[in-house]
């Protein structure tokens, strides 16, 4: 298959909802997974969705991804809607925070 939509860095907010991240990389048959800090020198723009249906396991991928491109209408910023989710995101230079699950 072609790129994932959900191929990318993800950031949490601290290092407790790292670590609560980290067992979903080894379901997903990951062999390794990193935490790591980052820190911005530049002011950084965000996009905030909260959804807990990103969250459930039974929801598809695809319709995740509509979700997350209908969000970006919504607020005015039209996704390539031949892009993968994540690079179309990058586009319009936006990081997504995504509030899927357990107040993370």
């Amino acid at each position: 298959g072609g790129p994932s939509d959900w191929a990318a860095i993800y950031p949490q907010l601290d290092i407790a909802a790292a670590a609560n991240y980290l067992p979903n990389q080894w379901d997903r048959g990951e062999a390794e997974a990193h935490i790591a800090a980052l820190v911005c020198e530049e002011e950084l723009s965000v996009a905030v969705l909260r959804d807990a249906r990103l969250s459930e396991g039974s929801y598809p991928e695809a319709d995740k991804a509509s979700l997350v491109r209908q969000a970006f209408a919504n607020a005015g910023l039209s996704l390539a809607p031949a892009a993968p989710l994540m690079d179309a995101v990058g586009e319009h230079s936006v990081c997504l925070l995504a509030r899927d699950a357990d107040g993370h």
